[in-house]
């Protein structure tokens, strides 16, 4: 009987010690469930739209315009300008000429710089010089050809300004005569060369009419022409 006492008694302790468990789990609190929600604020960047290449190349034209005149007396002034895309980009370059000079602008960001810069003119006769420029579309890539001569009865000399990767580059041509001639014709030529390189008289008229033809010879402009490709830009 004394053994059966003690497992009934072991019996009760355990059942007892088990509620006992039982009420201080049901007592605890469940914790709060976590809001995972993180609060993000969108910040809304204002850009600022970079102008177009053709607003740009306008208020370069302009700019030169203002600064030179339009198609003043004596080569003075700008006497022609054309836009055109000469490297295939899709952008076109603004091609100005002024007091005897040409230069070719590119839209680099919100400015155009000029890539190239290089004097047009020939003399003739004692006093007279006029310029020639020819503009070659028909061939890749696009050549601006530029005629510079002290004295055109005795020498040619020719610069082909191309573009590319938003730089220019030039071939130079130069050819003589023996001095010997009373007329500035080509025929007289005995001298020849292709950037500073000595070569045949049939290899650098090969050249030289490559670039030249098909080519446009500008003529200058007058000043409501001008006007004309300002509004077109």
């Amino acid at each position: 009987m004394k053994k059966h006492g003690v497992l009934y008694i072991g019996a009760v302790i355990v059942l007892a010690l088990t509620m006992v468990f039982a009420v201080t789990a049901c007592g605890e609190d469940e914790p709060e469930p976590t809001d995972q929600t993180t609060d993000v604020t969108t910040t809304e960047a204002t850009a600022t739209e970079a102008p177009k290449p053709e607003s740009v190349l306008k208020k370069t034209l302009k700019g030169l315009m203002d600064q030179y005149g339009r198609g003043e007396a004596n080569g003075k002034g700008v006497a022609y300008a054309r836009a055109i895309d000469m490297d295939g980009d899709g952008n076109r370059e603004l091609i100005v000429i002024h007091d005897m000079t040409t230069e070719i602008y590119k839209v680099k960001g919100d400015k155009a710089e000029s890539v190239f810069s290089g004097k047009c003119g020939i003399q003739y006769g004692q006093t007279d010089t006029a310029y020639e420029v020819i503009i070659n579309e028909s061939i890749s890539p696009t050549a601006v050809v530029l005629f510079n001569s002290s004295d055109e009865w005795v020498d040619e000399n020719i610069t082909a300004v191309t573009i590319s990767d938003g730089a220019s580059s030039t071939e130079k041509l130069k050819a003589s005569t023996n001095g010997e001639n009373d007329t500035p014709a080509r025929e007289e030529l005995v001298n020849f060369s292709i950037n500073g390189a000595t070569v045949s008289a049939s290899d650098y008229n090969n050249e030289y009419t490559r670039l030249i033809e098909g080519g446009d010879s500008v003529n200058p402009m007058t000043p409501s022409d001008l006007d004309e490709i300002l509004a077109g830009l």
